[in-house]
């Protein structure tokens, strides 16, 4: 299968991950520690592992927000993989949700807030900097290089850093 880009440091998931697995045999139904697995995949670069749990988890009886979640992490990854198809059918299953559910956009548009007050306000540039903070170089990961120049800066230079230092972090 499709071993995607490792997306960043996967210690804290890998080692939960056998928590979350005796979860999910103590308590099926439960969507978290499932949601939580397909995370820990992800982040290990096993991107076809963990949008199979997400679209399984689609079957569950999911809160909006978790199926906010889940749906849009499955309209990025078929973003990513650049089908159209999958993308605008997900992307359309969230706009019906939002619709219908007054909690999902209030909770995402306060997340976001929270994400630009903390952390900026540029997506490149955020996640280039975080990409520093975890030791690997910003360039080598592919969507940082495709949205270099047209949606923020990547150069260490080119970004203002307040706050900490990457180095002091």
């Amino acid at each position: 299968g499709r071993a995607g880009p490792r997306r960043s440091s996967s210690r804290g998931f890998t080692a939960a991950r056998p928590f979350y697995e005796t979860l999910t045999t103590l308590a099926p139904n439960l969507a978290l520690p499932r949601i939580q697995i397909a995370n820990a995949l992800w982040q290990e670069g096993q991107v076809e592992k963990a949008d199979e749990i997400w679209r399984q988890l689609l079957e569950l009886d999911l809160s909006d927000e978790e199926r906010a979640d889940v749906l849009f992490k499955l309209a990025y990854d078929a973003a990513e993989r650049h089908d159209v198809n999958d993308t605008e059918a997900r992307l359309a299953e969230l706009s019906e949700l939002r619709r219908r559910s007054l909690a999902v956009e209030p909770a995402y548009w306060q997340a976001r807030a929270n994400a630009e007050r903390h952390l900026g306000t540029n997506a490149a540039a955020v996640d280039a900097t975080a990409a520093r903070i975890m030791g690997v170089r910003p360039e080598k990961i592919t969507y940082l290089q495709m949205a270099a120049g047209l949606l923020g800066p990547i150069g260490e230079e080119s970004i203002e850093q307040r706050g900490e230092t990457i180095a002091s972090v």
